[in-house]
């Protein structure tokens, strides 16, 4: 197991591990980022912060749970592009920021800050 060495399977590798299995929208955003596609990333980063303040905008209030608003914030899918940010992790546990920097991608960090990475998450 590639893992267990300490060695982190290549995205390529992990798409033909899972085969025919659907990728989660988090899986393939962990795939751009070890692809340092900056164009993909900021995309999907930014349209999830354009997608939250449409649903804001959609809320009563932020914090409220009337039927109306639980629906809006509960019909999201796993394979929704809401389910990606900055900050998500993959299986492994590491965030996007965890993966830029082992791989020394300058670029993809800057990125990943501008969009609200967390420096010292662990």
């Amino acid at each position: 197991n590639l893992v267990a060495s300490g060695v982190r399977p290549s995205f390529q590798s992990q798409i033909s591990e899972t085969g025919s299995q659907a990728q989660s929208q988090v899986d393939v955003f962990f795939g751009h980022v070890r692809e340092n596609d900056l164009e993909t990333v900021g995309r999907l980063l930014r349209d999830k912060q354009e997608m939250s303040e449409s649903l804001l905008a959609q809320m009563c209030h932020p914090l409220c749970a009337c039927e109306k608003c639980e629906r809006l914030q509960t019909g999201k899918k796993s394979n929704d592009p809401m389910a990606v940010a900055a900050n998500s992790r993959d299986d492994l546990g590491c965030t996007a920021l965890h993966i830029a920097a082992e791989l020394g991608m300058c670029d993809m960090m800057d990125l990943l800050l501008e969009c609200g990475a967390v420096v010292d998450s662990t």
